[in-house]
């Protein structure tokens, strides 16, 4: 998504104000006088050689790690970092001072439609990893549990049948966002403002106090199954009233800063930066 979909997406939006080609790990070598946007992918097996080549032949390497640790070692190749995350983008600013940080926030999926068709009851569902679901087991009346991991994506489809998106992920699991230097963008709520659905999130989970603020309604303060039980009576209660409305109010906002045209103009931002 950062990488063939972005490009795709910065293409229809700025394609008439930069160039743009989008060049996997073969093709890197021929780049010159650009600004390249290097991929998590493509940074995973990336060397010091490698990106001193690019940056010899007049690129700026700009970084983005998206939810993996940083590899330290680059760091004298690199010379901006991509944070994907309003938290992402001031870790970087504080223990990377020497570094541009560039802040472009994560988007939807495109293959993901419009809101979803008006549905007269209260809708959960859980979309992702089911491993990652906290109390998937214990919510099984509550939530509709949709793995995202399918080779037809036929997932996409059953977007539009719910109209509130769980999002509370059980870290038990190993993950290398865990890490200190890994932060995971906030493209579950992006998911869900892409729909028009409100969502059940932890207030301390990726970006979600900072992109819906303290007062959204359906804000978690902890993950307790006793909480998120309290939190799921609440959104069916408020199904349509007054915190339903100001929830969706500010899931539009979402969706305005998670935009393609929002998203392409930071990109456009970070490349006139160095022109």
């Amino acid at each position: 998504m950062r990488g063939y979909q972005l490009s795709e997406m910065a293409r229809r939006h700025i394609g008439g104000q930069v160039e743009i080609a989008y060049v996997d790990e073969t093709g890197a070598a021929t780049v010159r006088d650009s600004v390249i946007y290097a991929t998590r992918s493509f940074l995973a097996d990336a060397t010091i050689e490698e990106l001193q080549s690019l940056r010899d032949a007049g690129n700026v390497i700009c970084a983005d790690y998206l939810d993996h640790p940083i590899r330290q070692h680059l760091n004298v190749v690199i010379d901006a970092y991509i944070a994907s995350s309003i938290n992402q983008a001031q870790w970087y600013k504080t223990q990377l001072p020497h570094k541009a940080v560039h802040y472009i926030p994560h988007h939807a999926d495109r293959d993901i439609g419009n809101a979803p068709a008006s549905l007269p009851e209260c809708r959960i569902a859980y979309f992702g990893e089911l491993e990652n679901a906290l109390h998937r087991e214990l919510l099984v009346k509550d939530v509709v549990f949709v793995r995202t991991r399918l080779v037809d994506r036929s997932w996409l489809a059953d977007l539009q049948f719910y109209n509130v998106h769980y999002s509370v992920r059980d870290w038990r699991y190993p993950s290398p966002v865990r890490e200190a230097s890994a932060f995971k963008p906030f493209t579950k709520g992006f998911t869900a403002a892409a729909c028009n659905a409100n969502i059940i999130v932890p207030a301390d989970e990726s970006d979600a106090s900072y992109i819906l603020g303290l007062d959204y309604p359906y804000l978690l303060p902890d993950t307790s199954i006793e909480t998120v039980r309290r939190m799921i009576d609440y959104v069916k209660e408020s199904f349509g009233g007054p915190d339903w409305r100001r929830g969706l109010d500010i899931m539009a906002e979402a969706r305005h800063v998670s935009s393609p045209e929002f998203i392409t103009s930071k990109l456009l931002e970070m490349v006139n930066a160095y022109a």
